[in-house]
Order: structure tokens, then sequence, then C-alpha cells
């Protein structure tokens, strides 16, 4: 086991099923930070919540859901992504989503110079 550096901090979403909503940002600052799916659940992100880059992001089945107001969408590769709320939702980079886009009624993507790949 490799001891964990000090004022370093290790934390863990897990989604199997259900839904899961925070109100605020998810960081992903170092290795040892996780979100992960192992089912078909969802994640719901509100306020002016963002996944940042870093750490880990296993999409599986699952759904994230941006749900507040003027959104950075976390660069990251997604299953099933959704855009809803309202206000503009901006990608930090490219995407790619391996299942459903879904943008909501009142939303404005901003896909900026990124290429953006939806299977």
């Amino acid at each position: 086991m490799t001891p964990v550096a000090a004022g370093s901090k290790s934390s863990a979403i897990n989604i199997t099923t259900g839904t899961a909503t925070v109100n605020g940002t998810i960081t992903l600052s170092n290795v040892r930070n996780v979100v992960a799916f192992s089912g078909a659940g969802t994640l719901n992100i509100g306020g002016i919540g963002t996944i940042t880059s870093g750490g880990t992001f296993t999409p599986s089945t699952g759904t994230v859901n941006y749900n507040g107001t003027d959104q950075t969408i976390g660069s990251y590769t997604y299953n099933n992504l959704t855009l809803s709320g309202s206000g503009t939702k901006t990608p930090a980079s490219g995407r790619t989503i391996n299942g459903n886009f879904t943008l909501g009624t009142g939303v404005t993507f901003s896909a900026g110079a990124f290429t953006h790949n939806i299977a």
C-alpha cells in the first residue's frame, strides 16, 4: 500500500444505480480522486458544479447531468451526457460521448473550437 502524502486527500463517488446529486464542484485533482459508474445510475451536478480535470472518471453505463446554470463540462469521456437546467454549458475541451447526448430546453451548448464525438 502506498502512503498518502501529508495534506493530500482521497475521495470517491461510486454509482451503481439510482441518483447522486452534488450541488457544487467535484474536483478530481489527483489520481486518488475517483468518480466511477458501475451501472446505469445518474450523477446530477447542480449549482455552478463542474467535474474538473484530473483524477479518474469511469463512465460505464451511467449518465452525468449538468443541471445548474452556466456550467463548465469536465474534460472526460462520458457514456450519456445530459445538459439541463438553464444558461450556457461550456466544455473545457473536446468531448467524447459514447451513448446519448441530451440538450434540454432553455440550455445553450457553447461548443467552441473543439471537436466533439458522439457515438
